[in-house]
């Protein structure tokens, strides 16, 4: 069923992004230089470069999901941090009821030293 909706969306999805790349294949000046004056001393710049517009267009969405998703990952850093702690409580408990247990055991098997509440383990 998932299989079945990821290519619902992914079909149409793709066949937009073809349309797109076909549609903006004209070349455009991207200059990383933000110093120089538009016009002929930006098309000479050592910073400038003649790109087709669908990748000026792709590259910006790629680099808008990617901070995205680092800003994301950064905010949620308390909440990771708070899980492997809880974690490592969590186990640290675990190993000290696992430890009374064995104790438990050991001094309930010997009938002397059984406790009233607690069952001895049956042979």
């Amino acid at each position: 069923m998932t299989r079945f909706l990821k290519l619902l969306i992914l079909i149409p999805v793709g066949i937009l992004v073809i349309f797109l790349s076909v549609a903006n294949r004209d070349p455009v000046l991207v200059s990383l230089n933000p110093l120089t004056n538009s016009g002929a001393d930006a098309a000479s710049s050592a910073f400038t470069y003649s790109v087709p517009l669908y990748l000026v267009l792709f590259l910006a969405l790629l680099i808008g999901i990617v901070l995205g998703g680092l800003g994301s990952w950064f905010a949620q850093g308390k909440w990771r941090k708070k899980a492997r702690d809880e974690k490592s409580e969590a186990n640290k408990y675990r190993q000290r009821a696992e430890d009374a247990e064995k104790k438990v055991l050991e001094l309930s098997g010997d009938s002397e030293f059984a406790h009233p509440l607690i069952p001895a383990p049956k042979p």
